[in-house]
């Protein structure tokens, strides 16, 4: 029920985002300053798109402005699982592919506005 930021280079965990049920994906935006996680709807929890802020420094990113996510959408009741999201170009878009095999599109903007 996390997600973790890694150095690449080194190995080194760098920060963990806590999320209440498990991750089923994790993108980094165009321009490495937001990421979304798609969890998954288990234990009466609706499954979710949250968007977090990355912060220009590590030590800020447990801030609470960029350790709290917004959540773009939350599939429950009819609303199908959520299997995949992505960044359209120039993050204009969020892209999900559900498991009832329809596609939806999201505004970021509307949560985050630039």
């Amino acid at each position: 029920m996390t997600a973790k930021l890694w150095d690449v280079q080194t190995g080194k965990e760098l920060f963990t985002f806590h999320h209440r049920t498990p991750v089923r994906f994790v993108q980094f935006a165009h321009g490495d300053r937001m990421i979304l996680s798609v969890t998954d709807q288990v234990m009466g929890q609706p499954g979710s798109i949250l968007l977090y802020k990355l912060a220009p420094s590590l030590e800020d990113q447990s801030l609470e402005d960029y350790c709290s996510p917004v959540q773009v959408i939350t599939a429950s009741g009819n609303r199908p699982k959520i299997l995949q999201a992505h960044w359209c170009p120039l993050n204009t878009q969020i892209v999900t592919a559900n498991e009832d095999g329809t596609v939806r599109l999201y505004d970021p903007e509307v949560y985050y506005p630039p």
